[in-house]
């Protein structure tokens, strides 16, 4: 069974024989039909010739029949006399003598006839020949006209004599003799007399001409004949049937052949094949053996060849590739020199090897370093004309000198041999080692091994200078460009190891206080180059082991060891941040005295995961930065809560006014005079659905950081100009409401147009909204916000300064804004009536605003002895607890009546 499967063709040699007998079989079947019509033709050639060959016979038969009629009746008319009766074999049925002299009429019926039948008929000279069709035969008559004499001998030939044997071959055709009228003299037994109109398919025809003009005057006859055709065969065999069995003989020898062929090509092809999936599983060693002289011995040959090299290739590329899968794998530059000493050693069996490897770290002094086969290494034990020897180097290979500089360098990194081969290690441009091979004699000396070695030093070349390029990228991608820290991913990678080890440390975070200031007053490059100084002093003020990271802008991270063995406690680290980073920094010529907030966590105790830990140190800085700034702040729980409790603010707060959950609160202000209240500022509270009623300070300030603040203050303008509306119609003795504006609101170029629209909207005169502003929207004003206020004030809106004293006062605009009225800020009305500062400071503000003709307000009032203070300093208005805290809408009406009567001084 196996036999016979290794000598099957194969699916190529079935295709190729199936194309052999395919490409054979069109010209055979071509050739057949043009061989069958060819022998068709000529069989019915054949036929049709022995057709009329038989016809022509039978023409001719007549013929001599009618001259040998002629010859008796001349010998019949040569006696001169009618003989009485007709000789025995006559020739004729009927002899008539014509005479005109004659007195009496033949005693012959047929002579009677025949002579009655000539006497109507024409009387040429000579001999002559009529006939008369009718029957199946017709009378044929010859006429002897003897010249001289008016007599003429009339014969009837004999029909018997005259058709024997005339058409008897014509079984299943018909014949038939017809004269020139195409009337029928004789014809084949069962043949038609009358001609047929066209002829018979499948029949063949043949027709015969029998000139009777010059021997008997007479019209000439036709001789005509159908026969079917016969059987197309030859040599006794029907022809289809001979043709077809020649074509499939001749497709039977194209078979035959090309299997034989065939099989002959596919036998050293399947050997070819299966040493091929050999050498395709890696069995180097496969070999072929064709015998033969032809193409596929040479072929076997070269692939045996083939083999022997890719033997020797794989070898060296098994181990090349896994020098190479650790250059892709950043290995360690030390260990690619190890792997490449060991190629080396399998490359030049016996010989020495070593690798000299350029450092150009030291850009002062190269330093080389070198690794032997022999188990030497070092480092900068060659001196500087060693060295240039070694490293002045060209791409291609060369043997050196025996007594030459290099090999004696070379010698003393302990390479033995009578000769010496160098060969550089270049990459983009760059030597970047020099390999070194010691060898007996020059056996080696072969332009193979020679490439191998070049190309060994190539990849020793590529392994260094992929190395360092990984040194290179990973500095880059884990260090800050501007200060060389580390940057985001070199803090995140400090972390995974410092988690890992489990060990204790803190996680600071370092902000620069007013660094924008830099950079808004001499730009980013005196920015950038503080932060190089900052980087430089948090350097020198932390342990060595401190890692120092810039994640981005001017914030800083240190990752500072807390163990047993830490050199610095976290406290006294971040003193020390905060003491480098607060000394004055001099950018341009110019002094800046910065300052930092520094926070930070524990590990573990304040968290065990990087993201934890970070995010609590930056809740610690930012709440040393609340807290002022050039302070530290260690994380605790409260921090936590403070940043949950903001989370929930800012995504919840922008849809508040959208779900009516906003109300506002009004406080009464009252004369300090009489007691009555004049007005009332009205308060914006949230009413949260789950934490209840939320008040403006834990709020706003989120409003003013998201800038959901603009759509709050237009809200609660309207809200208060709405309500002063409404109960100025209920009779409420109240005059003005005051409203709170936002930096942001006070920067909206459309701040004008929404008041005027919210007092037009309500009926309200301008007079009735007073709106209030703090010193800080003054002060970094541009001059938009003092455009727009002196446009309402214009309008008669009245505009007050909130918390005057609290913020960067100076006296300097305040002659310049369009001010109505000043508030006393609630920090100096607590601690009057103590002789402290607090009454200087009030009685200066006081004295001010009377200087400038502003209505004064004295906010957070809570005692008698403060609103008595404030009463005899001439404050204009008081506001706070002692008479009314915040009210609602419906409850205003009569708290402010309860707090003007408690507002009225005794006596």
């Amino acid at each position: 069974m196996a036999a016979s499967r290794a000598r099957a063709p194969g699916r190529l040699g079935r295709r190729i024989a199936a194309q052999f007998l395919l490409a054979a079989s069109l010209p055979a079947a071509v050739l057949g039909v043009l061989a069958y019509g060819s022998l068709r033709a000529q069989t019915q050639e054949q036929q049709q010739r022995r057709l009329e060959h038989e016809i022509g016979a039978d023409a001719l038969r007549v013929f001599d029949r009618l001259v040998a009629a002629r010859a008796a009746l001349r010998l019949l008319a040569a006696r001169g006399e009618q003989p009485a009766a007709l000789p025995p074999g006559s020739l004729f049925t009927a002899i008539s003598l014509d005479d005109p002299h004659a007195a009496a009429l033949p005693a012959e019926p047929e002579a009677r006839t025949l002579l009655a039948w000539w006497r109507s008929a024409p009387r040429p000279p000579g001999t002559s020949l009529h006939w008369k069709a009718g029957g199946d035969a017709a009378t044929v008559v010859l006429v002897l006209h003897q010249a001289g004499g008016n007599r003429s001998w009339l014969a009837q030939v004999d029909a018997r004599f005259l058709w024997a044997d005339v058409f008897e071959a014509f079984d299943g055709g018909t014949a038939c003799v017809r004269d020139a009228g195409h009337a029928a003299l004789h014809c084949a037994q069962g043949a038609p007399a009358a001609p047929a109109a066209e002829p018979a398919a499948g029949l063949l025809h043949a027709s015969k001409p029998l000139f009777l003009e010059h021997e008997f005057g007479a019209g000439d006859w036709r001789f005509e004949a159908s026969r079917p055709r016969g059987a197309d065969a030859l040599a006794g065999l029907p022809l289809g049937s001979l043709v077809a069995k020649v074509v499939l003989a001749l497709l039977l020898l194209v078979a035959v052949l090309s299997l034989a062929q065939v099989r002959r090509t596919m036998d050293p092809l399947r050997r070819l094949v299966a040493v091929t999936r050999r050498l395709a599983r890696q069995d180097y060693a496969a070999r072929v053996a064709l015998s033969g002289d032809d193409e596929f011995r040479e072929l076997g040959e070269s692939f045996n060849d083939m083999a022997t090299q890719m033997q020797v290739h794989v070898r060296e590329l098994q181990m090349l590739s896994s020098m190479d899968r650790e250059i892709l794998d950043a290995a360690d530059a030390d260990r690619l020199l190890e792997r490449a000493l060991e190629l080396l050693g399998e490359l030049a069996p016996g010989a020495t090897v070593a690798i000299v490897v350029v450092d150009a770290a030291d850009r002062g002094r190269p330093r080389l370093q070198w690794r032997s086969a022999a188990g030497g290494a070092g480092g900068t034990t060659i001196d500087d004309d060693a060295a240039r020897s070694l490293t002045a180097l060209a791409d291609a290979g060369a043997w050196l000198e025996p007594d030459g500089p290099p090999a004696l360098a070379a010698r003393r990194l302990g390479l033995d041999g009578a000769v010496l081969y160098r060969t550089a290690a270049s990459a983009h441009g760059r030597i970047e080692a020099a390999v070194l091979v010691g060898a007996a004699d020059l056996a080696l000396d072969a332009p193979a091994w020679r490439a191998r070695i070049d190309g060994l030093g190539r990849r020793v070349a590529v392994a260094l200078s992929a190395a360092a390029h990984a040194r290179q990228l990973m500095r880059e991608a884990t260090h800050d460009a501007l200060t060389g820290l580390r940057n985001r991913a070199g803090l995140q990678a400090a972390l995974r190891v410092a988690l890992a080890d489990e060990r204790p440390f803190a996680l600071m975070f370092a902000d620069l206080d007013r660094f924008k200031s830099v950079n808004d007053s001499l730009g980013h490059p005196a920015g950038d180059a503080l932060l190089r100084v900052a980087a430089q002093r948090l350097l020198d003020a932390l342990p060595p082991e401190t890692i120092v990271a810039r994640p981005g802008g001017d914030e800083f991270v240190l990752l500072l060891d807390t163990g047993p063995q830490a050199r610095l406690a976290p406290e006294a680290a971040a003193r020390a941040v905060c003491a480098c980073l607060g000394e004055v920094f001099v950018v341009e010529g110019h002094e800046f005295v910065l300052g930092a907030s520094v926070g930070w966590s524990l590990h573990p105790a304040d968290g065990d995961d990087a993201n934890t830990l970070l995010r609590r140190a930056d809740l610690a800085m930012y709440a040393a930065k609340e807290a002022g700034g050039a302070r530290t702040r260690r994380y605790d729980a409260a921090l936590e809560r403070a940043a949950e409790e903001r989370a929930w603010i800012v995504n919840e707060l922008p849809m508040a006014v959208e779900r009516g959950q906003l109300v506002v609160h009004y406080q009464p202000r009252v004369d300090a005079r009489t007691g009555r209240a004049h007005g009332a500022e009205a308060l914006v509270r949230w009413r949260h659905p789950k934490h209840g009623l939320v008040s403006p300070a834990r709020f706003i300030p989120a409003a003013e950081e998201t800038g959901a603040i603009r759509a709050i203050g237009r809200w609660v303008l309207d809200e208060a100009c709405r309500q002063l509306a409404a109960w100025r119609r209920e009779g409420v003795a109240i005059e003005r409401v005051s409203v709170n504006l936002s930096a942001r609101q006070l920067a909206e170029p459309t701040l004008f147009d929404e008041v005027r629209a919210a007092l037009v909207r309500h009926r309200l005169e301008g007079g009735r909204l007073e709106l209030e502003v703090t010193e800080s929207m003054l002060v970094d004003d541009g001059g938009t916000a003092t455009a727009t206020l002196t446009r309402l004030r214009v309008a008669g809106v009245l505009i007050a300064l909130d918390d005057f004293g609290t913020g960067y006062s100076s006296m300097s605009y305040l002659g310049r804004m369009p001010l109505d009225v000043m508030k006393i800020d609630r920090a100096f009305v607590r601690d009057l009536g103590d002789g402290g500062p607090a009454d200087s400071v009030t009685r200066a503000i006081v004295a001010l605003a009377q200087s400038l003709r502003l209505r004064l307000v004295a906010e957070g009032v809570e005692t008698e002895a403060q609103a008595a203070a404030l009463r005899a300093l001439g404050c204009d208005e008081l506001q706070g607890f002692l008479y009314a805290k915040p009210l609602s809408a419906e409850d205003y009406p009569h708290a402010a009546c309860v707090a003007a009567e408690a507002a009225v001084p005794a006596g």
